[in-house]
């Protein structure tokens, strides 16, 4: 009877030391107060298979763990670890980063009521460096141009009538001073001096002398200039 209360005890001592040194997972900065999962009833660690760039930030995908009823998604940053998303899906796109920087992610596997945890997750995570995607270029149509260069030119806006000169000469009395503009006149004032006293005498003086009119052009002049003029076009990807 000694024996076997013996061997029952060192039986019941031998599995209470098993339980007590179960090795639990290790959890992130943020997650030390969250319930950690066991290894007696831990899932598979998910493992991120991609980290990519896209359209509207940064992918990443992970294979499907059996078992496993949702998962959260973290992002490290200058703290650590930091909870990002749950999700049920096992893909997850994070919207909220800038081209040309590197970011590293990891996923951890929930319960259903997402208040417990249901694996370990990879301590290290995916890194990417994200780039932004080009939006797609539209074909547009582009006006092309040239310079045409106008010399300054006189703009006519109308016309009126001017009286014209000239250089002349006219026969001038020598004894009065009176201008003999044609041969008749001249005769007759040459006589009525004579027969006056006067001596009857004449001499030729040059003067500026109204010779008609002529057609003179009203406008102004517009100075030069440079004037951008549609030639064509072309199509353009931008």
């Amino acid at each position: 009877m000694k024996t076997k209360r013996i061997v029952s005890l060192l039986v019941s001592v031998i599995m209470a030391v098993g339980t007590v040194t179960a090795v639990p997972f290790t959890a992130s900065a943020s997650e030390l107060n969250a319930p950690i999962v066991s290894a007696k009833s831990s899932l598979a660690t998910p493992k991120i298979t991609k980290a990519e760039s896209v359209n509207n930030g940064v992918k990443i995908s992970w294979g499907r763990v059996n078992g496993a009823a949702r998962y959260r998604v973290y992002y490290k940053g200058s703290k650590g670890w930091t909870r990002l998303a749950d999700t049920t899906s096992t893909a997850y796109t994070d919207k909220a980063v800038s081209s040309g920087k590197n970011y590293t992610y990891t996923v951890r596997c929930l319960s259903a009521d997402a208040k417990r945890f249901t694996s370990g997750y990879d301590s290290k995570g995916k890194s990417v460096k994200y780039i932004s995607a080009q939006k797609p270029k539209k074909k547009v149509w582009v006006v092309d141009y040239k310079t045409i260069h106008h010399d300054r030119e006189w703009i006519v806006t109308g016309t009126h009538e001017e009286p014209e000169y000239k250089y002349g000469y006219i026969d001038v009395c020598n004894d009065c001073g009176k201008q003999l503009p044609d041969s008749n006149t001249l005769l007759d004032h040459l006589e009525w001096e004579a027969d006056h006293g006067g001596s009857g005498s004449y001499h030729a003086e040059e003067q500026w002398v109204k010779v008609g009119t002529k057609t003179v052009e009203d406008g102004y002049w517009k100075e030069a200039y440079d004037e951008k003029v549609v030639v064509g076009g072309h199509y353009e990807y931008r």
